[in-house]
């Protein structure tokens, strides 16, 4: 039996706001004359015919790379992009901010067990060849849509705010998307976040953080801009610059001595800023780590000690994960949530949910050698401490010369319902999106054509009882994975 699969619009090609609609479809065919393959591409259309021996419609094996778009009812091909990996992370410093606790030894997860592939939606794209997306964010930032928006942010310094498209009141399976700045010196964006930063006025702000000119570099000046639509147009503003390249941003209600959401940015300066929009306050450093980077942050409502209602986590090249939140007295508190001198943290994610053993708060954060690690927040008379289970991804998490490769997102959330409680999930440039449930072992449900730069979980269908995954990356596209 002959298989034809057919590939439209191969090129990446505009039909709804800019997002990429190509599409794929697999026709049977009753005629066969042997085992082969062909390939014929003429101008715009790729066809791809693929005859399989006493196979049936029900056996035959999938394409790779395809993947299932449930939502528009279209299969879909991952296209290629290269872009250079990131440059090495500088070794460990000999001293470190503040004192750390004794170092734990990373030990090997479980095997994979097996590929559970989840449903994927392309939300967005970069609309430039070869151009990737760094980071990115879920909220509602646009007014003139309902429900939360996608805001990714990319090599270019793009900004991309995506929403749903509604048709007759009803909110379809369409993402429709708009580029609301661009970096006019082409600073690349690496990490986005947004929140109410301006109370009175009842909106809120994008903070997109990177380079002020060109693209990532251990020497370059770094740049925070704040963007907010406003009376019918997208507004932007420099809310902050440092020597060094920003790498981190943070949005959240951390500073009790401050009423509403505050910003912290972060980088390679190794200083976390907080930052005062819409102020004449200059940034204020509230932790520094010296020869470190910090690149990323993640806010959470950790300890009930706390006078602020969240506190704010930051991850460093010096293989430190520290918490930091400012009481009404106004001195920052500053905790160790995990330790990992020989490891360079890249990412961070803290949530509280139903864990094993029943309601904790937990932190996950990975390395750039394909390490992930795991922190429990416990509750104490001295503000709580944190006790870290450090595991790694399996051994199939390599580069083409059997390296451990760099991990690039972590997320953690109830993205499957077949699995009690939360679930533990892992991005990188491995290219896959990797699941850690229970039971079982790491499952790969997601496998992208390029390396992967970022994860998080977010609930942006509202048909299902889960949240999703939301992964974007090097292939300059953002997709959604919901668990079957």
């Amino acid at each position: 039996m002959n298989y034809e699969l057919r590939i439209t619009n191969y090129e990446s090609i505009e039909t709804v706001h800019g997002v990429n609609n190509s599409s794929l479809s697999l026709r049977e065919h009753t005629s066969c004359d042997g085992p082969g393959v062909r390939a014929v591409l003429a101008g715009m259309l790729l066809v791809v015919s693929m005859t399989f021996a006493g196979c049936t419609p029900e056996t035959a094996p999938e394409p790779e790379n395809a993947v299932e778009n449930t939502e528009s009812g279209i299969s879909e091909a991952s296209e290629s992009s290269e872009r250079p990996a990131e440059e090495a992370n500088p070794e460990a410093p000999e001293e470190q901010q503040p004192e750390t606790p004794a170092e734990v030894e990373t030990v090997t997860g479980p095997p994979v067990l097996a590929r559970k592939m989840y449903r994927a939606t392309n939300i967005a794209s970069t609309g430039e060849p070869g151009v990737g997306f760094g980071g990115l964010c879920v909220s509602d930032v646009d007014p003139r849509y309902d429900g939360p928006e996608v805001i990714a942010v990319s090599d270019i310094g793009q900004v991309v705010v995506a929403h749903r498209v509604v048709a007759h009141g009803v909110s379809g399976g369409l993402w429709a998307q708009e580029e609301v700045y661009r970096s006019p010196e082409k600073g690349e964006l690496i990490m986005v976040d947004a929140g109410r930063l301006f109370p009175e006025k009842n909106l809120s702000v994008i903070v997109a953080v990177g380079m002020k000119s060109g693209p990532e570099s251990d020497t370059g000046e770094g740049v925070a801009i704040g963007l907010w639509f406003e009376s019918d147009s997208w507004r932007h503003e420099i809310f902050a610059e440092d020597e060094r390249m920003l790498h981190g941003v943070a949005i959240g209600n951390f500073d009790a001595s401050r009423a509403g959401d505050e910003l912290c940015v972060m980088g390679f300066s190794g200083k976390v800023f907080q930052v005062f929009p819409g102020t004449e306050i200059p940034k204020e450093v509230i932790y520094e780590a010296p020869s470190s980077k910090i690149k990323v942050g993640a806010v959470e409502d950790v300890s009930e000690e706390s006078a602020s209602e969240e506190e704010l986590l930051v991850a460093a090249s010096d293989g430190l994960v520290v918490m930091l939140d400012r009481g009404l007295g106004g001195e920052w508190a500053k905790s160790i949530v995990a330790s990992t001198p020989d490891s360079p943290m890249a990412r961070v994610a803290v949530k509280r949910g139903l864990m094993r053993g029943g309601e904790k708060i937990a932190s996950l954060f990975g390395d750039d050698y394909g390490n992930v690690y795991m922190s429990y927040y416990n509750a104490g008379e001295a503000g709580g401490s944190w006790s870290m289970e450090p595991f790694a991804l399996p051994p199939a998490d390599t580069d083409a010369s059997g390296a451990k490769t760099k991990i690039r997102g972590v997320a953690i959330g109830d993205f499957d319902r077949t699995s009690p409680g939360m679930e533990l999930a892992s991005a990188g440039y491995s290219k896959l999106v990797r699941v850690l449930g229970s039971p079982g072992g790491w499952t790969i449900v997601w496998e992208d054509s390029a390396p992967l730069h970022f994860l998080l979980a977010a609930d942006l269908d509202q048909t299902n009882d889960t949240i999703e995954l939301v992964t974007t990356g090097h292939s300059g596209r953002v997709t959604m994975l919901a668990a079957p």
